[in-house]
């Protein structure tokens, strides 16, 4: 054991549970806790930026960077500063602009939003609509290349919407292709691949479908490091909104794997067993998204030379809840999101210009006018297909079973009305369990989406035993 460890990014190590988003758990979920336990009596410094995002979902605060959570663990912990600033040059246009919303973030309990300076275009700058913006992206990808330009942005949804925009004007085909860039969103157990690491993929050789997923072999280069691995990627998640697969597409995984197992006739929790789960391809396929737009949640932790903020109003979520009031640390939130973003630059940073820039309604009348009529068709809009889920019982037909054995049966229900296809899974100790077939007619009632779980059927009867 060694007798000084260092932790670089300590900003981002979460002192509260893991999301349940893996087919396997390693050690306690407690990231920082199982660290201390590795480290028994070692010293450890912790080198990270207090004033950056904190871990994802949790309040503002950085854990391992916080002099009060170690006193309340009673711990000793000394703090120390570095001031000098070696990334930037003095007087660089992306530093005045981050040291103005970290002096606010230090004025703890602070509560007025900042908005970001008119750019002087020394190496800041500002574009009007998004087709300006993409055709920036592009001239500095002709001039940078991919490795060291990025999109980044505050939701899923926008990163999602960015990608799709920038793989029309690359490649004009929505299937994956040689050349594309991808995000790495967890780590990948059967490579010494991580998540947050960029991969170019160098090859599409071939796909296949398991547990309702779309699976695709490729190989990919990894930016970082510049090796090459053949992997199993699961195709789905290049195409929704989601940051990761939810627990239960991962259960889905899980069941469907314990069934090949049993049908090999491989004794659950026997080491062939853990050995087979951690070597195998479907269970351990690559999870990732394109990468060329991703949130600075994301972003946190890497650095490029030209960075192309955009902003849209989703950045206020993390300052209003969704009945009106504000977070009791709205303001904080806000300031730090625009200081983790500012610093992923190095060289350029490129911002649409919009209200989250100051005097944009003086400078850009008509535009600021077009923003909030179109804000507000959007929030319309929105609000159309936002997924209601009706309670009472609703009809439908099994539209296909994933896995059927002597512990129950998993698979999807497609409804009647919608179309939509809706998850479900039952015990073999269910009447219905002997009868279950593709095409067969249900009646049933949906439980709601919740936190990382997706709707799933419940209350299921065949039709003709109402």
């Amino acid at each position: 054991m060694p007798a000084v460890i260092i932790v670089d990014e300590a900003s981002m190590i979460s002192h509260l549970p893991a999301a349940d988003s893996h087919t396997a758990r390693f050690g306690s979920g407690h990231l920082l806790n199982d660290l201390l336990q590795y480290a028994g009596t070692a010293k450890i410094v912790f080198v990270g930026d207090a004033c950056q995002l904190p871990p994802v979902a949790e309040a503002s605060l950085s854990a391992a960077l916080s002099p009060a959570y170690w006193k309340e663990q009673h711990r000793a912990a000394r703090l120390f500063t570095l001031t000098q600033i070696v990334r930037q040059q003095q007087h660089n246009e992306i530093l005045e602009i981050a040291s103005r919303f970290r002096r606010r973030i230090e004025l703890a309990g602070a509560d007025n939003l900042l908005s970001l300076p008119v750019p002087k275009q020394r190496n800041v700058f500002a574009t009007l609509g998004k087709d300006t913006f993409l055709n920036c992206y592009f001239m500095a990808v002709q001039e940078k290349g991919l490795t060291q330009t990025v999109a980044i942005c505050h939701s899923n949804a926008q990163a999602h919407d960015l990608n799709n925009l920038i793989r029309r004007r690359l490649h004009n085909k929505a299937a994956l292709q040689a050349g594309d860039l991808l995000m790495v969103v967890q780590n990948s157990y059967g490579t010494e691949l991580v998540n947050g690491d960029q991969v170019l993929v160098k090859e599409v050789t071939g796909s296949s479908s398991r547990a309702g997923f779309s699976f695709i072999k490729i190989k990919v280069a990894s930016l970082f490091a510049g090796k090459e691995y053949q992997v199993l990627l699961i195709n789905d998640l290049l195409y929704n909104d989601q940051p990761a697969l939810t627990s239960d597409e991962v259960k889905r995984l899980l069941i469907d794997f314990d069934e090949r197992m049993r049908q090999e006739k491989v004794k659950r929790n026997s080491e062939e067993y853990k050995n087979r789960m951690k070597k195998d391809e479907y269970l351990n396929a690559l999870r990732a998204k394109y990468g060329y737009a991703i949130t600075v949640h994301k972003a946190q932790g890497g650095e490029w030379d030209v960075v192309f903020l955009y902003l849209n109003s989703s950045v206020y979520s993390q300052v209003y809840h969704n009945k009106g009031g504000r977070h009791p640390d709205g303001a904080d939130r806000y300031h730090r999101w625009f200081y983790t973003a500012i610093t992923r630059a190095k060289q350029k940073l490129v911002v649409n210009d919009c209200p989250f820039i100051e005097k944009f309604a003086q400078r850009h009348p008509e535009e600021n006018s077009r923003y909030w009529r179109d804000l507000q068709k959007a929030k319309a809009a929105a609000a159309t297909r936002v997924q209601v889920y009706t309670p009472g019982r609703l009809t439908g037909v099994v539209s296909k079973l994933l896995n059927q054995n002597e512990q129950g049966v998993n698979g999807f229900i497609k409804t009647d009305n919608t179309k939509e296809e809706i998850y479900f899974i039952l015990s073999a100790k269910n009447p219905l369990y002997p009868i279950l077939q593709p095409g067969l007619k249900l009646s049933y009632e949906i439980m709601p989406p919740k936190g990382n779980k997706g709707p799933k059927a419940t209350r299921i009867q065949t039709i003709a035993a109402r």
